[in-house]
């Protein structure tokens, strides 16, 4: 019996090719992904790294990359939650083996509508996820970790922050993953982190680091910073 061999290149230096073995009989496809652990990227330079971001419903007009500030995302009025639809950018990179990473994420003034937030993310897809962020809730701001199964959410309780004298906020979100394991914690000052959530038995067959902000109404958006990623280990 005679065999066919299609072989479909990956796009990108990362990403995954196919293989197609077929006959007249049956076919089977094989798959072959090129990812890698995660890299740092210091966006307030200006730039992100295209070969390593991919960036999810992309919409270049809602989203912007300014020297000395990083990654500028309007908190967006659709969100990842659940059913949630309509939802843009959503920046991914691929986050293989075990790491420590730190992302460092600047509100210019505190969040003023309810839920409105900046991500990070531990990402399977738009139905499974991990979250750390900083929201609005009910006019108090607290860092709420989360995860999302199957498109079933749960949130893992709550720890209140405060702005700065000047309104403004930084807040230092960081993953770890030790296997199947993800630690997050966070930081004001970037030195000190609070542990706050640890999901144990994630199984996710291509993890990947994420970044995404929102706030699910129709208040009036902030432009929230994402300045770096940083591994840690």
């Amino acid at each position: 019996e005679s065999l066919t061999i299609e072989i479909t290149q990956a796009e990108d230096v990362f990403g995954a090719a196919t293989i197609n073995v077929f006959s007249e009989a049956s076919s089977t496809t094989y798959t072959v992904r090129f990812d890698h652990a995660p890299v740092n990227d210091y966006f307030a330079d200006g730039s992100y790294d295209e070969g390593l971001w991919e960036v999810l419903n992309k919409d270049e007009t809602a989203f912007s990359v300014e020297e000395g500030k990083g990654i500028i995302m309007p908190t967006q009025r659709n969100d990842i939650y659940q059913d949630g639809t309509g939802w843009k950018n959503a920046f991914v990179t691929s986050a293989l083996s075990n790491w420590e990473v730190v992302a460092k994420v600047v509100y210019p003034v505190r969040p003023n509508a309810n839920y409105q937030q900046a991500m990070f993310l531990i990402w399977q897809d738009e139905d499974n996820y991990i979250r750390l962020n900083c929201q609005n809730t009910s006019g108090n701001l607290v860092v709420e970790p989360a995860r999302e199964t199957a498109g079933s959410f749960s949130a893992a309780g709550t720890t209140q922050v405060q702005a700065e004298a000047d309104n403004s906020l930084t807040m230092y979100f960081k993953f770890k993953k030790d296997g199947n394991d993800y630690i997050a914690a966070f930081s004001q000052d970037g030195t000190n982190y609070k542990e706050v959530y640890t999901a144990s038995g994630v199984d996710y067959t291509n993890p990947k680091l994420g970044m995404f902000a929102s706030m699910n109404n129709s208040g009036t958006p902030i432009d929230v910073q994402f300045e770096y990623v940083y591994v840690v280990a």
